[in-house]
């Protein structure tokens, strides 16, 4: 029997560039007969959606501000098929979640069939999803780093939490930062972008964060052991993060400064990338 594990292993965390990975399924159940708690987790869920857990992951949930990987998941059947068989169960992955217990939800639906407890699937992560996600996080941590190099400019500000999604890109500071120095923002934005910085994946001790790393509000960092993980942006400055990134900083394109806005006392700068992934409907 298959049993329930304390936690997903996030496979994304150690090789954010594998884009198709081996699992097995621990649970597949109706949506509706999850608990109200971890429903409320998913947006405008549609009729008739299952709920998948397996062993391991390599999907992004939502986390760090940044939206959930899409994708599939195929059966990977024990012997070849006959030639007039039916095709292997296939899931549409459409959201994805972590519950407090560190499990993770994908949401989605079958085109036909179903998996069952155990079953060995393929998880293959929507490449566009992946990329449009990771181009906007990491610009939003660029932003972060720009605004620390405008600091004798725009005053002391402190940065809070972002928010990288397509059509919603925002970073949030504690302070005022007013709208006449955007184009000095977007300038200094888009000189870390033409740097053409190697972004690195690091796991470092806390003594190398309290000395190395940018402030963070984020409390879903993922830590493995004594070690956190770090997002580095090779010269400019570095971020605890358990989202995915680009290569390099020219990677992600020009950056947007879309608008400066402020409420009780807090600046939210939105922005978006002038190089715009579409998405397929």
């Amino acid at each position: 029997m298959t049993q329930q594990p304390t936690k997903t292993v996030l496979l994304y965390q150690h090789d954010q560039d594998k884009d198709d990975v081996n699992v097995h399924v621990i649970s597949c159940v109706p949506f509706d007969s999850l608990d109200e708690s971890k429903k409320a987790m998913f947006v405008h869920p549609e009729e008739g959606l299952d709920v998948i857990i397996t062993d391991q992951t390599i999907f992004v949930p939502k986390v760090d501000g940044q939206g959930s990987d899409a994708g599939l998941m195929r059966l990977i059947l024990e012997e070849q098929p006959q030639q007039d068989a039916d095709p292997p169960p296939m899931f549409t992955v459409t959201q994805v979640r972590t519950t407090s217990e560190g499990l993770v939800l994908h949401l989605g639906g079958f085109g036909w069939g179903s998996f069952s407890p155990g079953d060995q699937v393929q998880q293959r992560v929507n490449p566009t999803f992946r990329e449009m996600h990771s181009k906007l996080h990491s610009a939003g941590h660029i932003l972060g780093l720009a605004i620390r190099r405008l600091a004798s400019i725009l005053g002391e500000v402190v940065e809070l939490e972002g928010q990288y999604h397509f059509g919603r890109s925002f970073v949030q500071f504690r302070g005022l930062i007013n709208e006449h120095h955007r184009e000095a923002i977007e300038s200094a934005t888009n000189d870390i972008i033409e740097e053409n910085l190697p972004i690195n994946i690091r796991w470092w001790t806390s003594d190398e964060l309290r000395d190395k790393c940018s402030y963070s509000s984020h409390s879903s960092t993922v830590s493995d052991g004594d070690l956190t993980r770090v997002v580095e942006f090779e010269g400019a400055g570095a971020y605890p993060c358990s989202g995915t990134h680009m290569a390099r900083t020219k990677d992600v394109g020009p950056i947007d400064i879309l608008d400066i806005s402020h409420e009780s006392g807090i600046t939210k700068i939105s922005f978006g990338l002038g190089s715009v992934i579409r998405i397929p409907m």
